[in-house]
């Protein structure tokens, strides 16, 4: 990229802090980072408990009767999970799964 182009990206950039702040005013903005933060907050309790109870990845799609691979996708935030699937998950690690609309 040439220094002419670079000057003129740097006058009309807006740093990432700015614009999140910016975005932070809106309402919509909000609940979508908050739905969001709660949702990979789910991913990740899940693969807290996998490991508290002992399970291996492998193990867990096993007793889920799911792919060791969505079980790895899930944990990862690549793949958007049903209902169903975190059923399964909950029932094979024996735990009830709670769903809380506020």
């Amino acid at each position: 990229m040439n220094s002419k182009l670079k000057t003129k990206l740097r006058k009309y950039a807006i740093p990432y802090e700015k614009a999140f702040v910016q975005d932070m005013k809106k309402a919509q903005f909000r609940r979508l980072v908050r739905a969001k933060k709660r949702y990979f907050e789910t991913l990740s309790s899940i693969k807290k408990l996998r490991k508290q109870k002992g399970f291996s990845q492998e193990k867990l799609a096993k007793l889920a009767g799911l792919p060791r691979r969505t079980i790895v996708r899930i944990e990862s935030g690549q793949k958007n999970t049903t209902i169903d699937t975190l059923i399964s998950i909950a029932s094979a690690m024996e735990e009830e799964l709670v769903i809380r609309l506020k």
